[in-house]
């Protein structure tokens, strides 16, 4: 039942790429985004129906009001200091090209923005889904197009469904990486937030839902952040599983952070590279497994 299938909404593209348990929508004019990842029926994955089949104007202002949310999971590059806000129009809101190889028990797609005029940089994104399998792929690639060299990080971003709750491993030497909270999103509410201490390690436990403000950030060696969802009757749990880097320098002094907004329908769940020199013509890569489960 492998297979990819090609669809317009309002005239954008959308390719449809599913196995025998899972199904994944990509949106090559929106960024390259993935915007469904799903079981059964039940994406894990916020997706702004406002934003379906709508592209957004690269050339617009760099204001808040001309971005669009469109949800799911996307890549910035970091540290967010660099670029403020809203997202390098030109990166997050253009057309990926794309191409596709498929074969008798794996799909492989391939997005390719174009090069930023505003940061000389390019995104490559490669997806790859297997047959008879719940986990997927992801490699994430920035290259430098710049005459000299660049200091960045690739910092991947996934909007998943609320409420529900993140599990991370904290580091095994404590005196690397502990715990960070963001001053302009305040420390979370006492219920929100639990460090569970186990034979196995400390687990941060993080409360996501509408109901409380925050950004949390940490290192981890465990190389993997578990979300519980619970929106549907059936809880599923989705797990990032990621290449650990080792004790270096991490954009925002974490390589996983969690935000939770009050008032939205989503968490963000956030994996980044080591920040490092990207050399011109070179790039960096940040690789990752999903998995999506039934609790």
């Amino acid at each position: 039942m492998l297979n990819i299938i090609k669809e317009k909404i309002n005239n954008m593209e959308q390719l449809i790429l599913q196995n025998s348990i899972i199904k994944m929508i990509i949106v090559p004019a929106q960024g390259g985004r993935i915007v469904e990842y799903s079981r059964e029926g039940l994406n894990i994955f916020y997706r702004n129906p406002e934003c379906i089949g709508v592209k957004g104007d690269i050339n617009a202002d760099m204001v808040w009001r001309n971005w669009l949310n469109v949800g799911g999971y996307k890549v910035w590059p970091a540290p967010q200091s660099r670029w403020k806000w809203p997202p390098i129009f030109d990166i997050d809101l253009n057309t990926f090209e794309y191409s596709i190889i498929e074969e008798k028990d794996r799909i492989q797609v391939t997005l390719v923005s174009p090069v930023s005029k505003v940061l000389k940089l390019q995104f490559k994104r490669t997806i790859i889904m297997k047959e008879a399998s719940s986990a997927v792929d992801i490699e994430e690639e920035m290259i430098n197009y710049g005459d000299e060299a660049a200091k960045w990080s690739l910092w991947g971003v996934t909007q998943a469904l609320s409420p529900g709750r993140v599990e991370i491993k904290l580091n095994s030497n404590v005196y690397f990486g502990g715990v960070n909270f963001f001053q302009e999103f305040g420390i979370p509410p006492q219920e929100m937030y639990r460090l569970n201490r186990t034979e196995e390690g400390n687990i941060l436990e993080l409360t996501c839902n509408e109901l409380g403000r925050y950004k949390v950030g940490t290192v981890t060696d465990n190389t993997s952040i578990k979300y519980i969802c619970n929106r549907y009757e059936r809880p599923m749990i989705y797990t990032i599983d990621f290449d650990y880097e080792g004790e270096v320098l991490y954009p925002h002094g974490n390589n996983v952070e969690v935000y939770n907004e009050t008032y939205r329908k989503y968490v963000e769940l956030e994996v980044l590279s080591e920040w490092k020199f990207i050399e011109p013509k070179e790039s960096i890569k940040l690789n990752c497994t999903w998995n999506l489960e039934f609790q």
